[in-house]
C-alpha cells in the first residue's frame, strides 16, 4: 500500500514538472523569438551587403566619364569638384567598398573618361606599361616612378584610377646599387584587368613589344602631352632644357613622334643620341613657354615647377 501511494505520488511530481517544463519553454519562445528573427534579418543583410555595393558601383559606374574637363581652368580643379562618389569603408588605402566584388559583369560596365583615354596616351609614351598575361585576357595597367622623387605624382595618378585599383600603391624593397651604394626604391600600383584597357595594347603592344601607335597625331591631345612630360620629367631637365626619354624607340619612331609635336603642338625639337641606339627628343629653354600655355592645366603641382625654365 505504501509502495502504490509512493508511486501515486511521483507520477504526479513528473506531471508537475512537465508542465513546469513546456511553461518555462513557452515563455522563453516568447520572449527569445524576436531576437531571433532579429537575428536571421541581420544574417541574410550581411549576406547580401557585396550585392547590395555591386549594386551601388554599377549607379555610378559611369562617374569619371561623367566629368567635363573643358568647363574647368584645370584638371585638379575638376576633380576637386567632383570627388569619387564611393564609400570611405573600404580595404585600407582604398576607397572601394570592402563588400564589392570584381565579377565580370562588374568589369564590363566600366568605362574610361575621354580625359583618361587621353592621359593614358601619354602615360604610354612615358613609363607606363600594359600588361595581358594571355591573349584572351583583358589587360591591366602598371604605374611605377621614383619614391623619392616621384612619389606625389604616383599618388596623384592613383586617385585617377582607383576604380580600376584594388590594392593601394606599394614600395619597393631594393637592394643598395652596386656603383653607388644607394638604395633606388620605386612607389607602384597596379590595375585590375579590365576591357576598357584593351585597346591600348592594340595599340602600343601588337606584336608583344612597345611601339609607337601609327596613328599617334591623332592621339596625341595636350592632356596626353602633359602627361607624357610627368612622366619623363625628373630626370629630364638639363639647364632648363627638357628632354623626353625615348630610349626604347626606333629612331624611326623618334622621328615620327617629333614630326607631331612640331606640326601638331609647333614645338621646335629634335632627337639627340644618349647612348648607341638610344634617342631623346630635346626640347630647348626657348620653348619651354609653348609647353607651359600647353599643358601647365594638366599638370599635378608637384611637377609644373620642373617647366619653368629656371
Amino acid at each position: 500500500m505504501f509502495s502504490g501511494a509512493w508511486s501515486l505520488y511521483g507520477e504526479k511530481v513528473r506531471k508537475i514538472l512537465f508542465t513546469f517544463f513546456l511553461f518555462v519553454l513557452l515563455i522563453s519562445l516568447i520572449i527569445f523569438l524576436p531576437f531571433l528573427y532579429l537575428g536571421i534579418l541581420l544574417i541574410f543583410f550581411v549576406r547580401s551587403l557585396p550585392f547590395f555595393f555591386y549594386v551601388n558601383f554599377l549607379l555610378y559606374e559611369n562617374v569619371e566619364g561623367e566629368y567635363n574637363t573643358s568647363e574647368y581652368d584645370s584638371v585638379s580643379e575638376c576633380y576637386s569638384e567632383n570627388p569619387p562618389k564611393y564609400s570611405k569603408r573600404g580595404k585600407k588605402g582604398t576607397s572601394r567598398p570592402k563588400g564589392l566584388k570584381y565579377t565580370k559583369a562588374y568589369k564590363e560596365s566600366m568605362t574610361l573618361s575621354d580625359f583618361l583615354k587621353e592621359a593614358l596616351i601619354g602615360l604610354l609614351l612615358g613609363d607606363a606599361h600594359a600588361q595581358r598575361s594571355k591573349p584572351n585576357h583583358n589587360v591591366r595597367l602598371v604605374f611605377d616612378q621614383s619614391e623619392a622623387e616621384h612619389s606625389e605624382y604616383l599618388k596623384y595618378l592613383f586617385t585617377l584610377f582607383e576604380p580600376y585599383v584594388g590594392t593601394p600603391p606599394k614600395t619597393t624593397d631594393r637592394t643598395p646599387d652596386k656603383r653607388t651604394g644607394k638604395v633606388y626604391n620605386s612607389l607602384y600600383f597596379k590595375t585590375l584587368a579590365f576591357p576598357c584597357f584593351n585597346f591600348l595594347v592594340d595599340l602600343f603592344y601588337p606584336k608583344g613589344v612597345k611601339v609607337i601607335p601609327p596613328t599617334i597625331g591623332e592621339l596625341l591631345t595636350p592632356i596626353g602631352l602633359a602627361f607624357w612630360i610627368i612622366d619623363d620629367v625628373p630626370g629630364g631637365i638639363s639647364h632648363g632644357n627638357l628632354f623626353l626619354h625615348t630610349d626604347s624607340y626606333t629612331i624611326e619612331e623618334v622621328q615620327k613622334l617629333i614630326t607631331v609635336l612640331r606640326t601638331k603642338f609647333n614645338l621646335d625639337c629634335w632627337e639627340t643620341l644618349r647612348r648607341p641606339g638610344q634617342y631623346a627628343i630635346y626640347i630647348p629653354k626657348r620653348e619651354l613657354h609653348k609647353v607651359r600655355k600647353l599643358v601647365s592645366q594638366f599638370m599635378h603641382p608637384s611637377i609644373i615647377y620642373k617647366i619653368s625654365g629656371d
